[in-house]
């Protein structure tokens, strides 16, 4: 019986990985909503918006005149100013945010991929058990519950506080979304 709920519980992470995996590893709707408002506002494409965050991450590598002259291609016919300097800031802080959150979902990912073999292997051992069928295994099935919890709680223990630098990230990235669009000047 315990054995069915934790292959059950497999089967059910597996489906949810990679059947919604774009809900579960992306960003919020919410963060998503604040991005397309800003790209809207400032009269941003998608795509130069992409250019922008991509030209952003690379300030660094370039020179001052290659910066500038692309810069200046990405932000033509927007309501962004070439020279605020504020608004580049906060764009270089929400970019390297970005890159904190991925690395964080990345982790998510194998939390949830560690925490789908722990119950298909867990499940797998305790349905031998239940059928009598344990040829070899020496140990018994209270050693192995006394075993299987405690990887269940180190799970859940990383699992939790990888959702929470997930979800201060996520607050982060809205807050930058946020002062980027309370920049943009109320024109047209």
């Amino acid at each position: 019986m315990l054995g069915d709920i934790y292959l059950g519980t497999a089967l059910a992470i597996f489906l949810a990985i990679f059947g919604w995996s774009e809900s579960i590893f992306g960003l919020s709707q919410r963060t998503k909503e604040k991005e397309a408002d800003f790209i809207r506002k400032s009269k941003l494409t998608f795509e130069k918006y992409l250019e922008l965050k991509k030209l952003i991450s690379a300030t660094q590598k370039l020179g001052q005149a290659e910066y500038t002259k692309k810069l200046a291609s990405i932000l033509k016919g927007t309501h962004i100013g070439a020279g605020d300097k504020g608004t580049f800031d906060k764009l270089r802080e929400n970019s390297l945010t970005l890159t904190q959150w991925d690395k964080q979902n990345k982790n998510k990912k194998t939390v949830l991929s560690g925490l789908f073999i722990y119950l298909f292997i867990a499940g797998t051992v305790m349905l031998l058990f239940e059928n009598n069928v344990t040829p070899f295994f020496e140990m018994s099935l209270e050693s192995w519950m006394i075993i299987f919890q405690s990887i269940l709680f180190i799970i859940i223990i990383v699992g939790a506080l990888i959702f929470n630098k997930i979800r201060k990230f996520e607050i982060e990235i809205q807050s930058n979304l946020n002062y980027l669009i309370l920049r943009i000047p109320s024109g047209e």
